[in-house]
C-alpha cells in the first residue's frame, strides 16, 4: 500500500519553479544529466503507486 499522497496542480506547480529556480544558471545539465532528471522526476512528478 502507498502511503502517499499524490501532488495536487498548484503544489506541482510550485515544486517545478523551485526546480526551476535551483537548476538555473547552474550549468550544463548535459553534464549532470542523471542527476537534473532524477531531481526534476522526484520534486515535480507524482509519485508512483507501488
Amino acid at each position: 500500500m502507498n502511503d502517499t499522497i499524490p501532488m495536487t496542480n498548484a503544489e506541482q506547480r510550485s515544486a517545478a519553479k523551485q526546480f526551476f529556480a535551483d537548476w538555473e544558471n547552474r550549468g550544463d545539465e548535459k553534464q549532470e544529466t542523471q542527476r537534473f532528471w532524477l531531481t526534476l522526476l522526484r520534486s515535480v512528478s507524482v509519485p508512483p503507486a507501488f
